[in-house]
């Protein structure tokens, strides 16, 4: 995930990143937010079936959403964003 100011840098020890796995290709797509991405140069996916919609909406970053048909592998090009101008409207 990106680096923040409000977060230190911190690296996690080989310890506790052997158990935590992630999140595996196979599983069911996942959308999730809490993240203020930079939204240049735009969204993006974080593995084929990763999306993160937060793309920091109240600082002025676009509105995100993605286009679900129920596919399995995610297809970037569905992402959709709104100006936080035109949401302020």
């Amino acid at each position: 995930m990106p680096q923040s100011d409000s977060v230190p840098h911190l690296a996690v020890d080989d310890s506790v990143a052997a158990v935590c796995a992630g999140y595996p290709e196979d599983a069911p797509p996942l959308f999730f937010g809490h993240y203020w991405l930079s939204h240049e140069p735009g969204p993006a996916l974080l593995a084929p079936n990763l999306a993160c919609l937060d793309y920091s909406v109240a600082k002025n970053g676009p509105l995100t959403a993605y286009r679900w048909d129920g596919e399995q592998k995610l297809d970037a090009a569905k992402f959709v964003q709104v100006s936080a101008k035109e949401v302020k409207k």
